[in-house]
């Protein structure tokens, strides 16, 4: 998988590239949407039910895509909060008894 960043009127644009062959790719990416699925799928009502079979090809990379977006802001989230603590941890004077 390649990475790049690249900027588009002011704006930073990352790209991410996986290359194989369709039969690899589509394996990978429909089995882990299938996976995401089972785990946090839309599963519609129960008047119009959702199954994963349901789901078109670009359906399952948005599964697949949103959550890697989900997990790289969380990532992020939690950096910031353990920094936070670090910071708070070294300007604490210590209780002394």
């Amino acid at each position: 998988m390649a990475a790049s960043f690249s900027v588009d009127n002011g704006e930073v644009v990352i790209t991410m590239t996986w290359q194989n062959s369709q039969e690899v790719v589509e394996r990978v990416v429909f089995d882990a949407a299938a996976y995401l699925f089972d785990k946090f799928g839309d599963r519609g009502t129960e008047e119009e039910p959702i199954v994963f079979s349901d789901l078109n090809p670009q359906q399952k990379l948005n599964l697949v895509y949103n959550h890697f977006t989900q997990v790289a802001k969380d990532a992020a989230d939690t950096w910031v909060s353990v920094e936070a603590q670090r910071i708070a941890r070294e300007a604490t004077i210590p209780h002394e008894l």
